[in-house]
Protein backbone atom coordinates (compact mmCIF):
# COMPACT_ATOMS: atom_id res chain seq x y z
CA UNK A 1 0.00 0.00 0.00
CA UNK A 2 2.52 2.53 0.65
CA UNK A 3 4.27 2.26 -2.27
CA UNK A 4 1.50 3.60 -3.90
CA UNK A 5 2.99 6.78 -2.41
CA UNK A 6 6.75 6.38 -2.85
CA UNK A 7 6.06 6.62 -6.72
CA UNK A 8 7.07 10.46 -6.76
CA UNK A 9 9.93 9.68 -4.52
CA UNK A 10 10.99 9.02 -0.83
CA UNK A 11 8.03 9.09 2.06
CA UNK A 12 8.13 8.30 5.16
CA UNK A 13 4.97 7.12 8.17
CA UNK A 14 4.77 9.56 11.34
CA UNK A 15 6.82 6.96 13.46
CA UNK A 16 10.06 7.27 10.72
CA UNK A 17 10.51 11.52 10.79
CA UNK A 18 12.02 13.27 13.13
CA UNK A 19 9.23 15.77 13.36
CA UNK A 20 5.61 15.08 12.03
CA UNK A 21 3.72 17.05 9.61
CA UNK A 22 1.77 19.48 10.96
CA UNK A 23 -1.10 21.41 9.51
CA UNK A 24 -1.06 25.29 9.67
CA UNK A 25 -4.29 25.84 7.88
CA UNK A 26 -7.23 27.27 10.56
CA UNK A 27 -9.63 28.11 8.71
CA UNK A 28 -11.13 26.24 6.16
CA UNK A 29 -14.25 23.87 6.48
CA UNK A 30 -16.00 21.64 4.32
CA UNK A 31 -18.68 23.20 2.39
CA UNK A 32 -20.90 20.23 3.35
CA UNK A 33 -24.57 20.50 4.45
CA UNK A 34 -26.49 17.02 5.35
CA UNK A 35 -30.02 16.35 4.19
CA UNK A 36 -32.35 17.63 6.50
CA UNK A 37 -35.26 15.54 4.73
CA UNK A 38 -36.43 12.45 7.04
CA UNK A 39 -33.49 12.80 9.30
CA UNK A 40 -34.50 13.94 12.81
CA UNK A 41 -32.04 14.11 16.18
CA UNK A 42 -28.38 13.86 16.36
CA UNK A 43 -25.85 13.49 13.65
CA UNK A 44 -22.31 12.24 13.58
CA UNK A 45 -20.66 12.44 9.68
CA UNK A 46 -16.59 11.12 9.81
CA UNK A 47 -14.09 10.42 7.40
CA UNK A 48 -10.98 8.76 7.78
CA UNK A 49 -8.14 9.71 4.91
CA UNK A 50 -4.52 8.46 4.03
CA UNK A 51 -2.94 11.29 1.96
CA UNK A 52 0.95 12.30 1.17
CA UNK A 53 2.22 15.78 2.61
CA UNK A 54 5.31 17.27 0.66
CA UNK A 55 8.59 18.32 1.75
CA UNK A 56 6.84 22.04 0.75
CA UNK A 57 3.65 21.05 2.97
CA UNK A 58 1.44 20.77 0.36
CA UNK A 59 -1.02 17.52 0.29
CA UNK A 60 -0.32 15.61 -2.80
CA UNK A 61 -3.87 15.16 -3.69
CA UNK A 62 -3.52 12.49 -5.96
CA UNK A 63 -2.09 10.38 -3.26
CA UNK A 64 -5.65 11.17 -1.06
CA UNK A 65 -7.60 7.63 -0.51
CA UNK A 66 -10.25 7.47 1.52
CA UNK A 67 -9.72 5.06 4.59
CA UNK A 68 -13.03 4.31 5.88
CA UNK A 69 -16.26 7.28 5.94
CA UNK A 70 -19.82 6.80 7.17
CA UNK A 71 -21.38 9.52 4.64
CA UNK A 72 -19.61 9.67 0.77
CA UNK A 73 -20.65 13.28 0.80
CA UNK A 74 -19.25 13.96 3.74
CA UNK A 75 -16.16 12.12 2.85
CA UNK A 76 -16.15 13.95 -0.87
CA UNK A 77 -16.62 17.55 0.86
CA UNK A 78 -13.08 16.75 2.67
CA UNK A 79 -11.57 15.69 -0.58
CA UNK A 80 -12.28 19.06 -1.70
CA UNK A 81 -10.97 21.26 0.55
CA UNK A 82 -7.47 19.25 0.60
CA UNK A 83 -5.78 21.43 -2.14
CA UNK A 84 -5.94 24.14 0.45
CA UNK A 85 -4.59 22.91 3.47
CA UNK A 86 -0.95 23.69 4.38
CA UNK A 87 1.22 21.89 6.68
CA UNK A 88 4.66 22.65 8.66
CA UNK A 89 6.20 19.68 6.79
CA UNK A 90 7.68 16.81 8.03
CA UNK A 91 11.19 16.94 9.12
CA UNK A 92 13.90 13.51 8.81
CA UNK A 93 17.54 14.88 10.81
CA UNK A 94 16.90 18.56 9.62
CA UNK A 95 16.04 18.41 6.10
CA UNK A 96 12.09 18.42 5.23
CA UNK A 97 10.89 15.27 3.88
CA UNK A 98 7.34 13.37 2.01
CA UNK A 99 5.38 12.11 5.00
CA UNK A 100 2.08 9.52 5.02
CA UNK A 101 -0.62 11.19 6.80
CA UNK A 102 -3.85 9.64 8.56
CA UNK A 103 -6.10 11.59 9.54
CA UNK A 104 -9.35 11.63 10.91
CA UNK A 105 -12.04 14.67 10.30
CA UNK A 106 -15.52 14.42 11.97
CA UNK A 107 -18.92 16.76 12.14
CA UNK A 108 -21.76 16.66 14.72
CA UNK A 109 -24.90 17.87 13.91
CA UNK A 110 -28.17 18.26 15.87
CA UNK A 111 -31.32 19.11 14.74
CA UNK A 112 -33.68 21.11 17.56
CA UNK A 113 -36.97 21.89 17.37
CA UNK A 114 -38.77 25.13 19.47
CA UNK A 115 -41.91 25.86 19.97
CA UNK A 116 -42.99 29.43 18.87
CA UNK A 117 -42.97 31.64 22.03
CA UNK A 118 -40.95 29.07 24.03
CA UNK A 119 -37.53 31.41 24.44
CA UNK A 120 -34.11 30.33 23.47
CA UNK A 121 -33.65 26.64 23.54
CA UNK A 122 -30.63 25.02 25.68
CA UNK A 123 -27.86 24.35 23.22
CA UNK A 124 -28.74 20.04 22.53
CA UNK A 125 -25.68 18.07 23.66
CA UNK A 126 -23.66 17.02 20.66
CA UNK A 127 -23.02 13.10 19.72
CA UNK A 128 -19.45 12.10 19.98
CA UNK A 129 -17.79 11.08 16.75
Amino acid sequence: QDSTFAVAGPVYRACAVTTKAVMITKDVRPDFHPSTSGNSGKHCYSVELDYVVNANGLIEVETARIVTTNNQEYAQSVVVILPQLRFAPAQLDGAPVRQIVMDKLALSTARVMVTEGSGRPSPPRMPRC
